[in-house]
């Protein structure tokens, strides 16, 4: 097995089965690790639109297109 970078991984198997016990546990947790960066990431770009939302009605000459773009291009981003 090789490394995204091409290198063999220097992690034992035996290592591997003493934390996770199955390959199945392995992958449930980096998928629940994953999840929850995914989340924070989430959890960010939803206070920042609040954030926008807030200004957007306290600021009302104000032009937030650029502002409503890069949180469009944050969110599709995590999507894609």
């Amino acid at each position: 097995m090789e490394a995204a970078s091409g290198q063999r991984p220097r992690t034992s198997r035996g290592l591997l089965h003493y934390y996770f016990g199955a390959k199945e546990r392995l992958l449930a947790e980096v998928v629940r690790r994953d999840c929850e960066l995914r989340m924070r990431v989430i959890d960010v770009v939803f206070s920042m639109a609040d954030g926008v939302a807030m200004r957007m009605l306290t600021e009302r000459g104000r032009d937030f297109e650029p502002s409503v773009r890069a949180g469009v291009r944050a969110v599709r981003a995590l999507i894609d």
